[in-house]
């Protein structure tokens, strides 16, 4: 190869970048059962990859698989996320769907996150709930130191209301006493209160009299 055919050579495709990621393709399928991309001829293909740009923007890149499904990248999430979202393309209905490896990707990602989440945040609640529970612990201790002092209240109202109940009724019972002894006293005849003092009559006389007849014997 000559200087010439040096200077005439196209420059090399350039790679994208480390930072850059290159998303999964999108694979179009027709779903009609008529010609694929890979039967039909090259001027309806030529249509349909310009009915795709003019939806969606021209991609990356395009590629025919075995299959006769249609490979395109696309720039960005968007412009694939418009390219998943197309029914049909020049009236044939199409099927638009990831790769099952950018499938199954976009799913250990997911679940990453989920740990990543489920690993941040179970944790605090964790230590919610234990500082929780020794707060109930706190409260249930001085609930119940209340309770015991309520039950000494009310056991010591009881006692007192029992020693008041006997006190009660031994009043009761004097007093009972001592209106039968008025009662009593108020019912017996006059007779019966003069024969109880003339026995104190005659106890007095008695050794008056003894005193006169003793004196008149001797002298």
């Amino acid at each position: 190869m000559g200087p010439e055919d040096e200077a005439n050579r196209s420059p090399p495709r350039k790679k994208p970048c480390g930072s850059e990621t290159q998303l999964p393709p999108v694979i179009i399928k027709l779903t009609d059962g008529k010609s694929t991309f890979m039967t039909m001829h090259i001027a309806e293909r030529m249509r349909i990859q310009n009915e795709i740009i003019g939806a969606v923007g021209e991609p990356r890149e395009s590629t025919v698989l075995m299959g006769g499904d249609l490979a395109v990248v696309t720039h960005n999430n968007n412009q694939q996320a418009d390219l998943m979202a197309l029914k049909n393309i020049l009236g044939r209905p199409v099927l638009c769907s990831l790769p099952n490896s950018a499938s199954a990707y976009r799913t250990g990602a997911v679940q990453a996150e989920l740990k990543n989440l489920r690993d941040a945040v179970i944790p605090s609640m964790n230590k919610e709930i234990k500082t929780l529970t020794v707060y109930m612990a706190a409260v249930n201790g001085k609930l119940k130191h209340i309770d015991a002092r309520f039950d000494d209240v009310l056991k010591r109202q009881e006692e007192n209301a029992k020693s008041q109940t006997s006190r009660f009724d031994k009043l009761n019972h004097v007093m009972n006493s001592l209106m039968d002894t008025l009662s009593i006293s108020k019912k017996l005849p006059p007779s019966h209160h003069k024969a109880l003092a003339k026995p104190q009559e005659q106890a007095t006389r008695a050794p008056t009299g003894q005193c006169y007849s003793e004196a008149t014997t001797r002298c």
